[in-house]
């Protein structure tokens, strides 16, 4: 009953939020890309995403030695990328098992154990996700559609709930993981409709929200709103940060980039990519941004273990560089498996043994320099 009657409040919520936007948000988000960010203040944040929930079919309990080693490589940052369908479903977007979320709960509190920063995020949200290969397509649109948009208030509210009173040092929320190509007002609502739904519960949550174009540039238009973090996210280009990766096939010809040919900088067609054309594209992206005051996080970036390890690091090294220079922190995808620092499964590197897991010692020398 009770959840029935959040859901009642929030459809109002959500249809008078997105009744204002349609008829007064262009007007809103002209005014505000005028002003400049709210000022955050947030320490240099470095870590790594854990996946325990990144997708439901491999959901498992987060690990104690995975909190541990971050905190004892002197690291400071736990993204947490979650499937809303770990502890909900497409077919009922507003039934919760409680008894799943127990689970981010431990990840709360190892996060609070051993001082980091945990960010919670939603990689899969009602009516979106980045990955086309879990799954079918969706018959609704986060980005379109009211239904979806009404669930996904009413999850980041029951989490507004269940998390308020833990300090801003130890949680944030990050509203969706990588938003698509759509029109620059239909994010900015979702950005609203979504923040308003928290901070309905917990006025003074730290929100952080990814660019957009998944994460590529800055999004203009919400500055009027407290507390918020932009997230950039780094895997240009595709053709060497997910180098043979299976999901990218239907769109890259790997067989163009023989890995005996194959290096850092990038020669694709005529052009040749390296850190400066890397550097071009985060200033097109944020420059200005970042010049009006607004903070920035690098939430994503990596190498697929299938990416010739030299060529790899060399890769990281001129990302690290980047976000270096402009004082970004950053969270590397991923702390253990095929993107990893550990049990990445790469053929080319020794690996050492580090409490029974495979660290690859020179990409770990390489982050604790950046």
């Amino acid at each position: 009953m009770e959840a029935k009657t959040q859901r009642r409040d929030f459809l109002k919520k959500t249809v008078a939020a997105a009744a204002f936007m349609a008829l007064g948000g262009r007007l809103k988000a002209a005014e505000t890309q005028r002003k400049k960010p709210k000022e955050v203040d947030i320490p240099l944040y470095r870590g790594f995403n854990l996946l325990n929930m990144f997708v439901h079919t491999w959901a498992s309990d987060f690990e104690e030695k995975d909190f541990e080693t971050i905190r004892e490589f002197g690291f400071n940052f736990a993204r947490i990328p979650l499937s809303y369908w770990c502890w909900s479903s497409e077919e009922n977007w507003f039934k919760i098992d409680e008894k799943a979320l127990e689970r981010i709960d431990k990840c709360v509190e190892l996060g609070g154990k051993y001082g980091l920063h945990v960010n919670l995020n939603f990689h899969r949200a009602p009516g979106y996700c980045i990955n086309r290969w879990e799954g079918k397509e969706l018959p609704k649109n986060l980005f379109l559609d009211l239904e979806p948009l009404e669930a996904c208030a009413f999850h980041w509210r029951h989490f507004a709930q269940r998390y308020k009173g833990i300090d801003n040092a130890r949680l944030s929320f990050n509203l969706v993981n990588e938003p698509p190509k759509v029109p620059t007002q239909n994010y900015i609502r979702v950005v609203r409709v979504l923040t308003e739904a928290i901070r309905s519960e917990d006025p003074s949550r730290l929100i952080f929200i990814d660019g957009e174009n998944f994460g590529e540039r800055a999004l203009r238009g919400v500055e009027d709103i407290d507390g918020i973090v932009q997230s950039a996210h780094g895997y240009y280009p595709n053709e060497i940060s997910q180098y043979q990766a299976s999901w990218l096939k239907k769109w890259i010809n790997f067989d163009k980039y023989p890995a005996d040919k194959l290096s850092w900088p990038f020669k694709k067609g005529d052009r040749i990519i390296d850190k400066q054309v890397l550097s071009e594209r985060y200033d097109k992206g944020w420059a200005e941004y970042a010049k009006d005051g607004g903070k920035i996080h690098a939430g994503e970036f990596g190498a697929y273990c299938k990416l010739p390890h030299k060529i790899a690091l060399a890769y990281l090294s001129d990302q690290l560089s980047i976000y270096k220079e402009r004082g970004w922190g950053w969270a590397l995808w991923n702390l253990k498996g095929t993107f990893g620092v550990f049990d990445s499964k790469r053929k080319d590197v020794v690996y050492e043994n580090y409490k029974g897991m495979k660290l690859d010692r020179e990409m770990m020398e390489l982050l604790l320099r950046s």
